[in-house]
């Protein structure tokens, strides 16, 4: 009887094993380099050293046929204490940065060109991209934004 059950459960599961579908290796975008392309604003919510921070945020975003990255962001003070350049306090400040487009996902990940800051995106939708900054150190920062298309 025990040989028996273990036979029948053993059936059941190499059945169930052989009908499921087998995965694809394909990979389908979802979204073309187009749709990332070009420039962003919005305001953005930033923690620094010197506090709590609200922000104008822009980015400019270049993509090729690979899906590699040129571009730039910047930021300009609202209200809080501001930033850091080098060791001097501001009120704005930009960076040029390189990074890649993953059209599968609509995710972006950059690196900024003179300080430690790598910046994460995913487009929640074709005109708005919801932005995470970290730049690690002595005087670290972390910011959260979306940022909105802006139109030709």
């Amino acid at each position: 009887m025990k040989n028996t059950i273990l036979l029948s459960l053993s059936l059941v599961v190499l059945t169930g094993w052989l009908a499921i579908p087998k995965a694809t290796t394909s990979i389908s975008n979802t979204y073309e380099a187009a749709d990332i392309e070009g420039s962003w604003q919005g305001e953005g919510h930033t923690i620094n050293s010197r506090g709590k921070n609200l922000t104008k945020k822009r980015l400019l975003i270049e993509v090729d046929e690979q899906g590699l990255i040129t571009g730039e962001s910047g930021w300009e003070l609202v209200d809080g204490a501001g930033g850091f350049d080098e060791n001097k306090p501001v009120k704005g400040d930009s960076e040029k940065l390189i990074g890649v487009f993953m059209p599968e996902s609509g995710e972006i990940h950059l690196v900024e060109m003179a300080e430690h800051g790598t910046l994460h995106g995913k487009l929640i939708s074709k005109d708005q991209l919801r932005m995470v900054l970290t730049q690690p150190g002595e005087k670290p920062t972390a910011s959260t934004y979306i940022l909105t298309r802006v139109k030709k």
